[in-house]
């Protein structure tokens, strides 16, 4: 699915909607949403401010809408040696990423179903 289509979707507007608070037709709105039709820079930056996103995550060139997210994980990979300052984030840093959070969620879902063991070895 097209991401600007998701973004509108997610926050339950329907074209139209979204045609009238960006000044255009609803018919140009199903292009951009339907088409690989160029989005103007301009209105691209719009739509990325509307919805909070980065102008990659709309174009898919990322999987992360934030770049203050991106930002913040990058300080952690760097923090931690995952990657050098000068290196590139690749495929494989962020699959990796992905893993951690799997593993933390697991962690964390075991502590909070196991709390009252915690307490009880206290």
């Amino acid at each position: 699915m097209n991401r600007l289509k998701q973004l509108r979707i997610e926050k339950n507007l329907k074209q139209s909607d979204v045609a009238k608070i960006f000044n255009c037709s609803q018919q140009m709105i199903s292009k951009y949403e339907t088409t690989d039709t160029r989005i103007p820079c301009i209105l691209e930056e719009r739509f990325a401010l509307f919805y909070s996103c980065s102008i990659d995550y709309l174009r898919g060139l990322t999987n992360i809408r934030n770049s203050h997210k991106l930002s913040e994980i990058l300080s952690y990979f760097y923090e931690f040696g995952i990657i050098k300052e000068e290196q590139d984030v690749t495929d494989e840093h962020l699959i990796l990423l992905r893993e951690l959070i799997g593993i933390n969620k697991g962690f964390l879902s075991y502590i909070s179903n196991h709390r009252s063991l915690s307490t009880e070895v206290i």
